[in-house]
This record gives C-alpha cells, sequence and structure tokens, in this order.
C-alpha cells in the first residue's frame, strides 16, 4: 500500500520590509518563478519600473552628495593653502578665487540635493502607495 499527502504549502513574503525599504530580492524571485501566471506577473510589472524609477533617482542623489563631498574637501585644501601662503599676492588671489568657485558651487549643489532628495522621497512614496494597494 502507498500513501500520498497531498499539501498545499503557503509562503508569505513582503516586498515592503517594516522600516520601509523594499525587497527587492523578494520582488526578482516572486517575478523569476516560472509558475507564475501571467496576470499576476502583470500586476508586479509595475512596481519593477517604479522601484527602477527609485533607484535612480537614489543614484542621482548619491551622486549630487558624493560631489558635495568632493567640493567640501577641496575647499578644506584651499583653506589649508590659505593658511599656510606666504608668497605672491597673484597666488593668493587664485587661492580666494577658487574658494569662492566653490562655495558658489555648493550652494547650487545643496539647492540641486535638496531637489534630489524630494524625488527620490516622492519615488519611495509612490513604490510603497503601489505596493499598499497591491492585490493578487
Amino acid at each position: 500500500m502507498t500513501a500520498y499527502e497531498d499539501r498545499t504549502e503557503m509562503e508569505s513574503e513582503t516586498l515592503l520590509r517594516d522600516d520601509g525599504t523594499f525587497a527587492d530580492d523578494v520582488l526578482l524571485s516572486v517575478l523569476g518563478d516560472k509558475g507564475l501566471d501571467a496576470e499576476t506577473r502583470d500586476k508586479l510589472r509595475p512596481l519593477r519600473e517604479l522601484r527602477t524609477a527609485e533607484n535612480a533617482r537614489q543614484a542621482a542623489l548619491k551622486r549630487l552628495t558624493d560631489q558635495q563631498d568632493a567640493v567640501n574637501a577641496d575647499e578644506s585644501r584651499l583653506r589649508e593653502n590659505l593658511r599656510s601662503v606666504m608668497g605672491p599676492e597673484d597666488l593668493h588671489g587664485k587661492l580666494v578665487a577658487a574658494l569662492d568657485a566653490d562655495e558658489t558651487q555648493l550652494a547650487a549643489l545643496k539647492t540641486q540635493i535638496e531637489a534630489a532628495r524630494g524625488a527620490a522621497a516622492s519615488a519611495h512614496a509612490a513604490l510603497a502607495e503601489a505596493v499598499r494597494n497591491l492585490v493578487i
């Protein structure tokens, strides 16, 4: 005599973690499942697109903050050089001009970073809303 046990296993996965981060691994795993029906795949596809948009906004923000860090480092170097310059006036003037240019660039970066943070936050909010409204 042969006995078979038929079990349906239910597995629960979350796309939006408690800390608000998106579970890329879960979405990729589900979308990569060969047994996923077309209707469910179509419902999940916009999440991948929203996540891609969010990643692009986060990458833009990172590029800007990295650029800000580089300008801050340059500004620190210029200030150090200004403290130690005892030479010709033209060198002092060049350092002051470079420092002024850095200040102008930092002001522009601050505005761009604020806008990029807003865009990244909006992209994340759109993704989170899509996850909350997802019905499979």
